[in-house]
């Protein structure tokens, strides 16, 4: 028998076994890979729907919050105040129960750790309310009238989840014909 066709066949039989390893093995990093972000975006819709955000983004959108700054204090004042439990909601509860979580949705999307659909089918109607809220839009002016680029991922996300509603609409068009 021929050693050197034995030889032959035994390195093609390996390496067709190595390449069917590698496959399967990237096949289930893949899946991993896809349940860890399932994972992390469920621990973010978590952490993003407290009691806090919820009643911050009814008064945004129901127009019962009102910027005021006072020297270097600034802080949304409840207008009118008949609401229970408190009179204002100061820019650091802003940023932490909103805008922050907004602005990491941003982030997100630009490091491709979440994509720019699960933004838009679980957050577009938040980007878009606190975005475009008058008075969230004077707090941003006055944060960044120090020169900082704060909420810089906010508003990069509220334009792209805007393209998104755009090309959206298009395709909704499109099949309607």
């Amino acid at each position: 028998m021929n050693w050197q066709i034995l030889e032959a066949i035994s390195a093609a039989i390996a390496a067709i076994f190595t390449g069917w390893i590698l496959f399967v093995a990237w096949s289930q990093l893949k899946a991993s890979n896809a349940i860890a972000t399932a994972d992390f975006a469920l621990r973010f819709k978590s952490d993003f729907f407290k009691k806090e955000t919820r009643e911050i983004m009814m008064l945004l959108t129901e127009n019962l919050l009102q910027f005021e700054t006072e020297g270097d204090f600034a802080y949304f004042k409840i207008t009118p105040f008949d609401f229970e439990t408190k009179a204002m909601y100061s820019v650091y509860e802003v940023d932490d129960f909103l805008l922050a979580h907004l602005e990491d949705l941003g982030m997100f999307e630009e490091k491709g750790i979440l994509d720019i659909d699960y933004i838009y089918e679980g957050f577009s109607w938040f980007i878009v309310a606190a975005f475009e809220n008058e008075q969230i839009k004077k707090y941003i002016e006055w944060s960044r009238s120090d020169g900082e680029d704060i909420y810089e991922k906010l508003e990069c996300i509220y334009h792209k989840v805007k393209a998104e509603e755009h090309k959206r609409s298009i395709r909704r068009k499109c099949h309607k014909a």
